[in-house]
């Protein structure tokens, strides 16, 4: 990369940097920090349960939530998790379960499902962790449910761009997301985490995403739903 292309990416990632800074600045409330700092554990101990539950590994667990998440409540992500991971385990027709996802997340979720291994702590996420292409918002997510203290990605959606991006036109919701996009803005998210001190990038990007929706999308109405 030639000196003046790094000066460029250097910038633009630290302009979203900024734009995220002063986002959060200025529409992060304290109850909303709060919401989303406990989001990813939640998130974990949801996981957890399911783990605990049908005796499947926990990043099983992880890997089927995230591979049912896109465009999915988090409430609806939850149950439709359960309902698929109950009828794999208990023998019954999966194709009867209804998802609210597309049709290749749900078959994702069921090759994930063949994978799974008894609630030990053999064969940790790598093996869950092919299941998604590298720099991809279902990657991070299932990396943040299963170590949301212990690692630095950072969950890319519609509404994380927004922000970095300084707009709240809906044509962000559009933008197409290349590999070499999502990872420039997962380092904006990571260099303000830094300058605001919280425990990990995740844990700002939640709390982010939780603002940018009290604001735009369900104002009043955001503890219930995933920073998906």
């Amino acid at each position: 990369m030639n000196l003046s292309k790094l000066k460029t990416r250097v910038n633009s990632t630290e302009g979203m940097k900024r734009r995220i800074v002063a986002f959060h600045n200025m529409h992060v409330t304290p109850d909303i920090a709060t919401a989303g700092k406990i989001w990813y554990s939640n998130a974990y101990a949801k996981a957890l349960y399911l783990s605990k539950c049908y005796a499947i590994s926990l990043d099983t667990a992880a890997g089927v939530l995230s591979a049912l998440s896109p465009a999915v409540s988090w409430t609806a992500n939850q149950v439709d998790a359960e309902n698929l991971i109950r009828a794999y385990v208990e023998g019954t027709d999966t194709d009867s379960v209804t998802v609210s996802t597309y049709g290749p997340n749900k078959r994702k979720a069921l090759a994930i499902l063949t994978e799974h291994t008894e609630a030990t702590e053999e064969r940790r996420f790598p093996d869950i962790k092919r299941f998604f292409k590298r720099d991809t918002k279902t990657r991070s997510f299932f990396l943040n449910i299963v170590q949301p203290h212990g690692t630095i990605a950072v969950t890319v959606d519609r509404h994380a761009i927004a922000v970095a991006l300084g707009t709240t036109s809906p044509d962000a919701s559009k933008l197409s997301i290349t590999a070499k996009r999502y990872r420039s803005i997962s380092e904006a998210y990571q260099l303000a985490n830094k300058a605001l001190g919280y425990h990990v990038p995740c844990d700002l990007q939640a709390v982010v995403w939780l603002a940018y929706r009290s604001l735009h999308v369900a104002p009043h109405v955001y503890a219930a739903e995933a920073p998906f």
